[in-house]
């Protein structure tokens, strides 16, 4: 009986015989190389037992123990059997092509567009950043608001080109909405030209894992050049390629790079002038591997619907192409949206006709492309190691994914992390926001009293202000993540924690951006960006906000000061306020699994996905790289998130100014005279003036209106105003409470007059306001509600969906409420107020 591949020890080898499960994940494994006959090695498990890492033709993927268990093995018998089989004569496909199909498009004038394409981990966006660099330009694909980058590249002719960095994909047979995009733009669907060339990176390590891109833009008839990069690596590694002779076995033209030095890059120009400036190559009639008739037959006749999506001009081979790949993508056709119905409905019948022959066309396809690859590649390959060796690779993962040893350097490198947006941006957030408000204080001292003087000095300027505020947590946090995606350390926390996240729901790279969250939620809910799956991605998204990040702690340190014996000792050395801050991080800690638990088994629930990481060798990402990457995402943030709160800052700032008129308790303007414009009598009654302009402004009215809904929470009126006012951030509740109470708007939560204010509230009965179990009631509700509108506007930006957005906002809303609710009533019942 046939072992499997879950109870494979570490570091034997076996031969993969057959590969069951999912029928999605199947074709992707199948893609993959790990296709029947294909030699296989484990590595290693994770620390906690699941995952495992697997070695498979150059390249080593993460793989779950229940994924693994669909994968029978024999023993291996060598390579030499399969390279020595004769070689199929390729079958004709499609037959003869009718005088419509044969008709040339005709000659397209428009400046030519260059695709960069390849699979993920192999230096394309290196490659691109170094080709554009600054200039590159972000844009939307069509149709779509995923975004893409462009760029113009001046060839050795003086030719200009359009650069287009296509999503980093495994193959074109779609299986999510980056690798959708990636065949529309590679074949010309959604209203988007084909390009005029294409750029293939392939990785030098895996070579044949990355040439079955290649051969399937070859089988769609697009010009290429083949760049195999990472010929650094692969000299490290004892692997010397002949290049000449692979670019004679694949009929292309095939130049080497290392792309993160530039080495080799003017060949590639070179190359890639001289293909456009040929005339387009015959379009071939058949592929070079192995199928079957009956298969030749079926896609046949899908070739009209295939022309249908295409257009007109698709040459028979592209339609043939593209009607494979539709037929290769998810069978529930998730990702066939520019695909046409007709298409659609073709493809369905088509399998239809495929499951009752009982054919297998996934394992026909990917094992004949393969063996074609294999009798390709391999001759124009060298092993110079000596046999044994040990790859760096895997001697530093036997470092850094050690059971113990791992473990304890991956909770270092999450405290080097929160420390580095928690403690190292924290002056440079306090300079950006202290010169902003003395900037607001400039203005509004040397501009004339007006409308316009005070929504620039308090509206713009503190909106800008607030924005800016954030660069130094985000630009910290995007370079230590760029520095750990760009070594390959991310994939490997991804690899020994997802057992852990697991059992939540999320994926393993979630747990970064969650503990990012303590600090603030704005650089953690765009360092999603690492977690591929958009519905793990959009989960993690929606629960970072439970997080309890480092704006709360203002509310939390003068609730807790003003209302609570803090410095009474409870648990020996441990003080009240100590106990009652722990409590709060942990209970937050608990709610956001909690959240995580629940929404992902329902309003995101979908079948579990299995795990699939590539574990990239170790690299060190050059510092240009590193600049313009951190250049892109900072100029992202401002021009999307940074514009929506700029703009609600103005409206925060407009509900707190207006109306302009106000009926105070005294004439003010008289009594500062009377006190001396410079006195502090006079300073304290400006003070006393705003708190009561803030009384009677529409966010004064807006607490009035919702004091109803607030007093079952043990809230007044007065609160409702800092609730509004900490919209615009958390921390502001503490500024907002200083102006109601006539404090001064420039308090700290530590300041021993505002916690005296507090304590001295009354409402009409003469009951105090603040209790301890108010307090308490006022923490939950921080805790929960999402009181961010910088959170708000950059979880619009990532999750590019209000609808989502929304909701986030109102889930988080309606259990705050409950929550306090709960809170405060049973505290009422027990007997604590």
């Amino acid at each position: 009986m046939n072992r499997t591949l879950s109870v494979l020890p570490a570091g034997e080898h076996a031969e993969v015989t057959a590969i069951g499960g999912d029928a999605d994940f199947r074709r992707r494994l199948l893609e993959l190389g790990l296709a029947p006959g294909a030699k296989v090695r484990v590595v290693r498990a994770a620390p906690l037992g699941d995952p495992i890492e697997i070695e498979v033709r150059g390249f080593r993927l993460v793989l779950r123990r229940a994924e693994a268990a669909e994968i029978a093995l024999g023993p291996h018998n060598g390579d030499a059997a399969a390279l020595d089989a004769p070689t199929p004569a390729p079958v004709d496909l499609p037959s003869h092509p009718t005088e419509a199909e044969r008709a040339a498009p005709t000659k397209n004038t428009r400046r030519c567009r260059v695709a960069l394409a390849g699979n993920p981990n192999t230096g394309k966006t290196t490659l691109f950043n170094l080709l554009t660099g600054a200039r590159a330009k972000v844009g939307n694909f069509p149709g779509v608001t995923v975004e893409r980058q462009l760029g113009d590249v001046e060839l050795p002719s003086g030719t200009t080109v359009e650069l287009v960095d296509i999503p980093g994909t495994y193959s074109v047979n779609a299986r999510s909405q980056d690798e959708e995009l990636a065949l529309a733009e590679l074949v010309g669907l959604g209203g988007s030209p084909a390009p005029d060339a294409v750029v293939v990176i392939l990785s030098a390590t895996a070579l044949e894992r990355s040439l079955y891109l290649l051969l399937q833009l070859r089988e769609f008839g697009l010009p290429v050049v083949a760049a195999v990069n990472l010929l650094d690596e692969a000299a490290r590694e004892g692997l010397e390629i002949d290049l000449p002779q692979l670019a004679r076995r694949l009929k292309v033209p095939v130049v080497g790079l290392v792309a993160r030095t530039g080495r080799g890059v003017p060949e590639l120009l070179s190359a890639l002038d001289a293909l456009l400036a040929a005339p387009p190559p015959p379009l071939p009639e058949r592929w070079p591997w192995q199928t079957d008739l009956e298969h030749a037959s079926v896609l046949d006749g899908l070739r009209a619907a295939a022309g249908a999506a295409l257009g007109k001009d698709a040459p028979p081979t592209r339609r043939q192409a593209f009607a494979l790949s539709r037929l290769m993508a998810p069978a529930d056709g998730t990702q066939d949206g520019q695909a046409g119905d007709a298409v659609r409905a073709a493809v369905a019948e088509t399998r239809r006709q495929l499951a009752k022959r009982g054919e297998d066309l996934d394992l026909t396809v990917s094992h004949g492309r393969y063996r074609y690859l294999e009798r390709q590649v391999r001759p124009c390959l060298r092993h110079t190691a000596p046999a044994g060796r040990t790859p760096r690779t895997e001697r530093i993962d036997a470092f850094l994914t050690h059971p113990v040893g791992g473990l304890l350097i991956f909770l270092v490198v999450l405290a080097l992390i929160f420390t580095a947006i928690f403690d190292w941006a924290a002056p440079l957030m306090d300079a950006i926001d202290q010169g902003f408000g003395r900037l607001s204080q400039w203005l509004g001292a040397r501009l004339p009293a007006s409308l316009w003087s005070d929504l620039l000095a308090n509206g713009v300027v503190k909106g800008v202000g607030s924005v800016l505020t954030f660069l130094p947590q985000i630009v910290i946090l995007f370079l230590l993540l760029t520095l750990l995606e760009g070594t390959g350390y991310m994939a490997r926390a991804a690899f020994m924690m997802d057992r852990v996240m697991r059992k939540i729901g999320l994926h393993g790279r979630a747990l970064v951006p969650m503990i990012s969250g303590y600090a603030c939620a704005i650089p953690a809910v765009m360092a999603t960006r690492t977690i591929e799956n958009p519905r793990d991605r959009l989960l993690t998204m929606l629960v970072i906000p439970l997080v309890s990040c480092s704006a709360r702690l203002p509310v939390y340190t003068l609730l807790i000061g003003a209302l609570f014996h803090a410095e009474r000792k409870v648990l020996g050395p441990l003080s009240l306020g100590v106990v009652l801050m722990i409590l709060t991080y942990l209970v937050s800690t608990l709610l956001t699994l909690l959240a995580a638990a629940v929404l992902g088994r329902t309003v995101l629930k979908g079948k579990r996905l299995p795990l699939l990481i590539e574990l990239p060798p170790y690299r060190l990402p050059t510092p240009r790289v590193v600049a313009l990457v951190l250049w892109h995402r900072v100029r992202m943030f401002l021009r999307t998130a940074g514009t929506i709160i700029v703009v609600a800052s103005v409206v925060l700032w407009a509900l707190l100014a207006f109306p302009r008129e106000a009926r105070y308790s005294q004439d003010y303007e008289a009594a500062i005279r009377a006190a001396g414009p410079n006195s502090e009598a006079a300073a304290l009654l400006r003070t006393q003036q705003q708190g009561e302009r803030v009384q009677q402004s529409y966010a004064g009215r807006v607490g009035h209106f919702i004091e109803p809904a607030l007093t079952p929470l043990g809230f007044d009126w007065k609160i409702g105003i800092g609730l509004v006012g900490a919209f615009a951030a958390r921390e502001v509740f503490v500024a907002t409470m200083g102006l109601v109470y006539g404090v001064g708007q420039e308090v700290t939560e530590k300041d021993a007059t505002l916690r005296q204010a507090l304590r001295n509230q009354r409402r009409p009965d003469g009951r105090p306001v603040y209790t301890p179990l108010t307090g308490l009631s006022l923490i939950v509700f921080f805790m929960i509600a999402m009181q961010c509108l910088s959170t708000v506007a950059v979880v619009r930006q990532e999750s590019r969906s209000w609808g989502w957005t929304t909701f986030m906002v109102g889930y988080l809303w309606v259990a705050a409420y409950l929550a306090s609710l709960a809170t405060y009533q049973l505290g009422r019942l027990l007997g604590f107020e």
